[in-house]
């Protein structure tokens, strides 16, 4: 369960899609390992946060290079994910149930997880908004990239609720700028 819990992390991150695109994850179904750098994700239309009638026939079909990622899925599938059952599922349920645990407990899952390590309740859409926030903030193309990263319908979405990015930018600046004024380094031992 460390590395399953693990991957959810992970995959939260590298995927930043809703809890319940997340929950439909399958190995060489909706998940395909391509080469140990590049994962293919092809999830249908009713996995994600579409109008009804858009859900017949439009889904998500995109192929990523993660090669960190990609290992670990490896080693996962072949290692760790036969211990839980025979199926197929990324993130199965270790409660007796064949399947995939659902999205409260994938959300419940991450808040545990990372009130325990870190001790704030990060539950996994707050995954999806920081990678939000960093793509809004660093991709050439600001919010409009992070707009077309969460495929958003209005980049005014993503503008009311991601581009923070003026004070994080003026920081990392301000960072920069002692960091060169530096004339002596030193290296504490702790």
């Amino acid at each position: 369960t460390l590395f399953r819990n693990g991957l959810v992390l992970a995959v939260g991150a590298a995927l930043p899609e809703r809890a319940r695109a997340l929950t439909w994850l399958e190995f060489d179904r909706t998940l395909t390992l391509i080469d140990r750098t590049h994962i293919n994700v092809g999830l249908p239309g009713e996995a994600l946060k579409y109008p009804e009638a858009r859900k017949a026939h439009e889904g998500y079909d995109v192929i990523f290079e993660n090669a960190g990622l990609a290992e670990a899925l490896l080693a996962y599938r072949s290692i760790y994910r036969p211990l839980f059952d025979d199926g197929l599922h990324l993130f199965p349920s270790v409660h007796g149930k064949r399947g995939a645990i659902t999205s409260a407990h994938l959300g419940r899952l991450t808040g545990d997880i990372t009130e325990r390590e870190f001790g704030v309740r990060i539950p996994i859409h707050r995954l999806r908004d920081n990678v939000a926030t960093e793509a809004s903030e660093n991709l050439i193309g600001g919010a409009y990239a992070a707009k077309t990263l969460l495929r958003h319908a209005d980049e005014a979405i993503t503008l009311r609720h991601y581009d923070h990015s003026e004070g994080l930018k003026a920081a990392r600046q301000f960072d920069n700028f002692i960091e060169k004024r530096r004339t002596v380094t030193a290296e504490l031992i702790l």
